[in-house]
């Protein structure tokens, strides 16, 4: 069927958010139980995944992010 805008505004928040936090769709998929592949046609929007999994994905993210943010401002107190 036909995605809506909002399915397809999700898919790409998702690929977005999983390259900023320097994931690749391998590991990302392994935190959350999937298979590269799986994961891969969540993103493509072949595949849904269930708003719990959205979440949890965009917990894990969330968490590498901020670590990334921490690291920086070590390096800029330096």
């Amino acid at each position: 069927g036909c995605k809506s805008g909002y399915e397809v505004w999700m898919n790409k928040k998702l690929r977005m958010y999983r390259m900023l936090a320097g994931f690749s769709q391998y590991e990302l998929a392994q935190l959350l139980g999937y298979t590269r592949g799986a994961y891969s046609h969540i993103e493509a929007g072949i595949r849904e995944m269930p708003e719990d999994m959205y979440s949890k994905a965009m917990l894990k993210m969330s968490a590498r992010l901020k670590e990334i943010a921490n690291l920086l401002a070590i390096c800029a107190h330096d």
